[in-house]
């Protein structure tokens, strides 16, 4: 399917789970794909095989409670890929991030597993975790962004082993990460 020029493309406001796959959402004004604000879901949702461009807020959007898998997507110049809020439970694996302001966020206690992306060209920032957020984070190419990961009043260390950073050179690698020792 393909949707475009919507407020919301996809807000789900049941406890049952959702599967979203082969579509494509363009200039969508908010979220393309919104699983309700703060709401639990007794099931899975599952996004898989889809493409977002230009989404001027988010791509997927989850908040606390929700149990989601965005797996195999392309996001392509949106202000947000995905974002986790509130103590989502989210897997995003094998996408592919290009052009993005932020391709993903979390905040609030969101703590997704980030594995097997490919993160390029966002404006602001690959990851950008913060207000007490933390994440798994490996085995991802994340280079050619602004920032690869800005960390905002996260707690403690994060750890992000195992990833290609566009270069082995410590220092280059550092340059890209912003947190508590650049302020």
């Amino acid at each position: 399917a393909r949707v475009e020029y919507a407020y919301w493309a996809v807000q789900l406001d049941s406890d049952s789970g959702l599967t979203v796959g082969r579509t494509t959402f363009e200039h969508i004004a908010t979220c393309a794909i919104c699983p309700g604000f703060n709401r639990a879901h007794a099931g899975e949702v599952v996004v898989s095989g889809n493409t977002f461009i230009d989404c001027d807020h988010e791509g997927v959007d989850s908040h606390g409670g929700q149990n989601l898998v965005v797996k195999g997507n392309r996001f392509i110049d949106n202000v947000v890929g995905i974002i986790a809020n509130d103590g989502s439970t989210i897997r995003i694996e094998g996408n592919f991030f290009d052009g993005n302001q932020t391709a993903i966020s979390m905040n609030n206690g969101g703590n997704p597993t980030i594995i097997g992306n490919k993160i390029v060209g966002s404006t602001r920032f690959g990851i950008w975790l913060w207000e007490d957020s933390r994440a798994s984070i490996a085995g991802n190419n994340i280079y050619g962004n602004a920032t690869n990961i800005g960390l905002g009043r996260s707690p403690g260390d994060i750890v992000a082993e195992n990833n290609w950073w566009g270069s082995a050179e410590a220092s280059t690698i550092a340059y890209f990460i912003h947190d508590g020792n650049d302020e």
